[in-house]
């Protein structure tokens, strides 16, 4: 199954650019993804800030209420 299709996940996550997503039990790619943002500081500050900044840009907590409240209303 993509881990990219996975509900709520695509909401939050942009390919490479907010985040990188790795296989449930792949535990090499884990290692792999873990060991670029330990040894490219620029790509993990880019990702960092994207992430930091999409969140606060898409998930406030009026935007959160407004959606449940459409959701039930």
């Amino acid at each position: 199954r993509d881990v990219e299709r996975s509900r709520g996940l695509g909401d939050v996550y942009k390919r490479q650019e907010t985040g990188i997503v790795v296989k449930d039990k792949a535990i090499e790619a884990l290692a792999e993804a873990i060991e670029t943002l330990i040894t490219n500081k620029e790509k993990y500050q880019s990702m960092s800030a994207s992430a930091i900044a999409h969140v606060k840009a898409n998930f406030t907590a009026e935007q959160t209420v407004g959606k449940y409240l459409s959701l039930y209303a």
